[in-house]
C-alpha cells in the first residue's frame, strides 16, 4: 500500500474530470475514485480530500463544457449571453 500523494491527487482529478463530463453525481465520482485507489493499492485520503478532488474535477469538466459551447460564438453572441446571464441574477 502506498500513501496518497500529490501525484495521486493529479491522477484522480484527471480521471474524474473525464467522468464528470458525463455526470455530476457525487456518489458515482466518489465510487470511481475509491475503486481507482483500491486498484492501485493507494491509501484513500480523508473524506475532505476526496470531496476536494471531486469538486475540482466537476469544476474542470464544467469549464471544458462552457468553453466548447462558447468558443465558436462571435463576440456579439457572447455579449448577448452575458446580458441574459446578468438579467437572470436579478
Amino acid at each position: 500500500m502506498a500513501p496518497f500523494g500529490l501525484r495521486h491527487f493529479r491522477e484522480a482529478v484527471h480521471a474524474l474530470t473525464e467522468l464528470a463530463l458525463q455526470t455530476d453525481k457525487g456518489v458515482l465520482l466518489v465510487g470511481n475514485v475509491l475503486d481507482m485507489l483500491r486498484r492501485n493499492h493507494v491509501i484513500a485520503p480523508a473524506l475532505e480530500g476526496i470531496e476536494r478532488f471531486c469538486v475540482k474535477a466537476v469544476t474542470r469538466a464544467n469549464r471544458r463544457t462552457y468553453r466548447a459551447l462558447t468558443e465558436p460564438l462571435f463576440s456579439a453572441h457572447l455579449k448577448c449571453l452575458d446580458t441574459l446571464r446578468k438579467c437572470q441574477g436579478r
